[in-house]
């Protein structure tokens, strides 16, 4: 073997070293993003201080349906407005899974339910509040008109 191929030989197991290392990574990355959002989609929301008669509701389409509590009891107010939300009051849960199973369960619900599963991909149920017994749709405002609304 010449120096010139011994060079090239050299150069060649380093590039090759420096490709696997690269597509390792690549998986290893990939992998820990299958993994993370896979076990974050399957975890329920606890039902912690959820108002009785919502939580019976929301177990039953859960276990019915094989549905995920999204959302549970957050101190969050009602976008666009300084109310506090339901859910600061344990008086609305979100349900996302199959939405012909979940909204087939609440027929005769006496509660509030959101009807645009398609667009914010959940469902929202409520007991109480001013939701009570409507069926209705969340309200999207772009943001300058969120804002005029809080100087207003």
């Amino acid at each position: 073997m010449t120096q010139n191929d011994l060079h090239r030989s050299a150069f060649f197991r380093r590039d090759v070293k420096r490709r696997f290392a690269l597509v390792l990574a690549v998986m290893i990355v990939l992998i820990t993003l299958i993994t993370v959002s896979t076990s974050h989609a399957r975890a329920d929301v606890s039902l912690r201080g959820v108002h009785p008669v919502l939580a019976a509701k929301a177990r039953q389409i859960v276990r019915a349906c094989g549905s995920h509590v999204v959302s549970g009891v957050r101190r969050t107010r009602v976008a666009g407005s300084r109310r506090m939300s339901l859910h600061a009051s344990g008086r609305a849960v979100e349900l996302r899974g199959n939405p012909r199973c979940i909204y087939a369960r609440l027929k005769g619900w006496p509660g509030g339910v959101s009807t645009d599963y398609g667009r914010v991909r959940h469902v929202h149920l409520s007991w109480g509040g001013n939701e009570h017994g409507r069926r209705f749709v969340h309200r999207f405002a772009p943001r300058r008109v969120r804002l005029a609304m809080h100087r207003g």
